[in-house]
């Protein structure tokens, strides 16, 4: 499925002017990302990113939208694996950013909770729980946990109605700009 994948990215010319230099033992990478579509075909939406690596540190990541929006955004991954630690969002372009995402990890880095912080107010405003697949929303000062009447029908049941997951996030991110 990987290979499959990386034959799409290719073929679609999704990432170009890729640019590698290696200073003082971390490598730096330069490119630009075109956004594919859910049929993996090339929008023209593209994204400057910049990545640095090295075997005995965490990642980072710098993005910045190239379409006008003046999206960025910055990500730290953990070494190794690639999985991530943290992600921060500038939605509007005016240098602050509006979207905390973090993950909780157990000792062995293993990714245990999803954390998001819509506006960066210090107040979670929706979590996943990996292990259990229990998803949790802070809602007009309350948190919710998804109920599931089966198991890939998981819903919050907010002010008596019955809210799936996705439109629960889509939501509060709404709420914020997102």
């Amino acid at each position: 499925m990987v290979n499959k994948l990386v034959k799409i990215i290719e073929s679609e010319g999704a990432i170009n002017g890729v640019e590698v230099a290696i200073l003082n033992g971390v490598r730096v990478e330069s490119m630009l990302v075109n956004q594919l579509d859910g049929h993996f075909k090339k929008t023209d939406k593209t994204t400057m990113m910049v990545q640095t690596s090295h075997p005995d540190m965490p990642s980072v990541g710098v993005s910045l939208d190239g379409g006008g929006s003046k999206e960025s955004g910055v990500g730290v991954f953990q070494k190794g694996t690639g999985e991530p630690y943290a992600s921060f969002v500038d939605k509007d372009g005016d240098g602050v950013f509006d979207l905390l995402m973090y993950s909780a990890l157990d000792r062995n880095g293993k990714r245990l909770l999803e954390v998001e912080d819509y506006g960066m107010d210090g107040q979670a405003d929706f979590k996943l729980n990996l292990e259990t697949g229990v998803a949790s929303i802070y809602f007009e000062g309350q948190w919710y946990q998804s109920i599931a009447e089966v198991a890939k029908d998981k819903y919050f049941l907010i002010n008596n109605e019955k809210v799936s997951i996705r439109v629960a996030v889509r939501r509060m991110r709404a709420l914020y700009g997102f």
